[in-house]
């Protein structure tokens, strides 16, 4: 999981990154450019990608956990109001940019957290298991 969120999504965000910096740097108006291409890039990976992942998915269909999908929704709508407000002041500061880093460290955090409860509940789910066979229940009937 924590590939996912890190590794992956910087080799999937890195070319868009440069493109940015390159955008943003030596053209008239290519913050427009930069801010308009990450915004359609993330449009595309979450309607595009998503839809090809799932004819892709054997019968159509992939079967998603509840509270994983939430999060990924309320953290995309929060970096997404994060934008439309920067959008209403009509500029970027880096006490702003910085917000964007500080959403994505929390979101990693969070699926981390989550990560670290399931394998612990695993592991108390096992432990449970083997104290079941190592001491019998007898059952009395009256």
């Amino acid at each position: 999981m924590l590939a996912g969120v890190t590794l992956l999504s910087f080799g999937n965000g890195a070319p868009d990154i440069i493109s940015s910096l390159v955008a943003s740097s030596n053209l008239e108006g290519g913050i427009y450019i930069s801010v308009g291409a990450l915004v359609g890039a993330s449009f595309f990976v979450t309607s595009v990608v998503f839809f090809r992942c799932v004819w892709a998915a054997p019968g159509g269909v992939i079967v998603i956990e509840k509270g994983s999908i939430l999060r990924e929704i309320l953290f995309l709508i929060v970096t997404c109001l994060f934008i439309c407000w920067m959008g209403y002041m009509q500029e970027i500061t880096f006490t702003m940019a910085l917000g964007f880093t500080s959403i994505y460290m929390f979101y990693v955090f969070m699926v981390l957290f989550k990560e670290y409860k399931l394998k612990s509940l695993q592991v108390l789910d096992n432990q449970e298991k083997v104290q079941d066979v190592d001491f019998p229940h007898v059952l009395c009937v009256d």
